[in-house]
């Protein structure tokens, strides 16, 4: 049943939500809000089988742009315009990345997870950087300089979601443990 298509669809669409509702815990900053997306959506790539975490990330973009209000601003298409759109394009990269590292590892340990856990994080900072820059250039007519977009857009929310990594890790072994994946 583990392995069943239907089962991994069930657990794709709870992870969805569980992206969207980490979209509203959250602690205000500027120009992106700290959430608990980030945590959920490693969860998923942790747990999920194959790439049905990459997939649950991409059902959540895909909702949200539909004009679902779940992201931490609402919805719609106009989101593309907002400054942590490219972090939400980068939890589908990220995940994909993260699946495809431990779907290669047949024995899943903590020092693993952690990894491809990092991995995940650096792709969804890249993205989300990159992304941010453009935006707040072209679309806000505010260019930053490289130090603010690091600092605003990545160190701040480094060593959150690095413990977000290590919680996903216990939990994604204990799991492993109880239902022996």
């Amino acid at each position: 049943m583990q392995n069943s298509k239907y089962f991994n669809m069930i657990l794709c669409a709870l992870f969805t939500a569980l992206i969207a509702i980490g979209a509203f815990i959250t602690i205000p900053a500027f120009p992106v809000p700290i959430t608990l997306q980030c945590f959920f959506t490693i969860l998923a790539a942790f747990l999920l089988p194959k790439y049905w975490g990459t997939v649950s990330a991409i059902l959540y973009v895909a909702i949200g742009l539909m004009g679902f209000p779940i992201f931490t601003k609402g919805g719609g298409i106009g989101y593309v315009t907002q400054p942590s759109f490219g972090y939400l394009l980068g939890f589908i990269l990220g995940n994909l990345i993260c699946n495809y590292i431990l779907e290669h590892i047949e024995h899943k340990t903590f020092k693993h997870y952690i990894f491809a856990g990092v991995v995940n994080l650096l792709v969804v900072y890249a993205i989300g950087v990159v992304y941010l820059a453009f935006i707040l250039s072209s679309v806000y007519g505010t260019p930053q300089t490289a130090s603010y977009l690091l600092v605003q857009g990545f160190a701040i929310f480094l060593p959150g979601n690095f413990v977000e990594v290590v919680i996903a890790s216990i939990v994604a072994l204990r799991v492993q443990k109880a239902i022996k994946i």
